[in-house]
């Protein structure tokens, strides 16, 4: 059977206070066939439980780095998109991204595209910072 998946989302957090609300900001806002994986490194929190959501835990601290690669090589989905743990999205991100991934490589000579990573380009991306809301 073909994976149906198009897009992981690889959140590697330590000690991040709006963890939770990112993770449901991304559930809230997405259009297509999305995982989301979190990687707590060095540090536990409880999740609320989802469909699409997996959770890896590393006791002791191994660093940003090697968790976003630990967590990538855990994608099931043809793409992988890294976000920081205390983000929020646009309603349908993950479709307008994809569907600008399609047009971009139309015009580009690009033979083996098998990574979206790091996108800038997202709009109503912030950090959730309470500070702001008084």
């Amino acid at each position: 059977m073909k994976n149906k998946l198009r897009l992981s989302i690889l959140i590697p957090a330590r000690n991040e206070e709006f963890l939770q609300k990112t993770i449901d900001d991304v559930f809230e806002h997405s259009e297509t066939d999305t995982e989301v994986l979190v990687g707590l490194d060095g540090w536990h929190t409880k999740l609320k439980k989802r469909p699409n959501l997996r959770i890896f835990r590393k006791s002791s601290p191994i660093g940003q780095r090697a968790m976003q690669n630990l967590l990538a090589r855990q994608s099931k989905a043809k793409f992988i998109m890294k976000l920081d743990a205390h983000c929020s999205l646009s309603q349908g991100f993950d479709r307008i991204m994809l569907e600008i991934k399609d047009l971009i490589f139309q015009f580009w000579d690009v033979d083996n595209f098998e990574m979206l990573h790091e996108v800038k380009a997202i709009q109503g991306r912030h950090s959730w910072d309470t500070s702001l809301e008084k």
